[in-house]
């Protein structure tokens, strides 16, 4: 994939993907947050990099065989029982509402303090 800033690429590849797979970043948040399933892969041996959900999302330290398996087992499986092996609910990390957009929530809280958006 070429990296496009003003297409968005990245969000649009993520929210087509069956399973996202980084080390700890933004995108893995959002694919969560939207209900996708996704494997946070830590090979830097720094726990500080460690995703902060553990169970069937979370794999540090892993040898290839111990990746290979991790990830078919969450591509194969249903996303009730993805989110069943999961240490935490995925709200945990970012709360997502289809029906209210962050940019509405800004506005609303701003309008709510008496800031002017003008």
């Amino acid at each position: 994939m070429e990296n496009d800033l003003d297409d968005f690429s990245s969000f649009r590849v993520m929210l087509n993907s069956k399973v996202v797979v980084s080390l700890r970043t933004t995108l893995l948040r959002d694919k969560l947050a939207t209900g996708g399933k996704i494997l946070s892969c830590n090979l830097t041996k720094l726990d500080m990099y460690n995703f902060p959900i553990g169970g069937i999302c979370s794999l540090n330290n892993c040898t290839y065989l111990e990746f290979e398996k991790r990830l078919l087992e969450i591509y194969s499986i249903s996303k009730e029982s993805y989110f069943s092996k999961m240490d935490k609910k995925p709200d945990y990390v970012m709360r997502f509402n289809k029906n209210n957009s962050t940019i509405n929530l800004i506005r609303e809280k701003l309008l709510q303090l008496g800031v002017n958006q003008n």
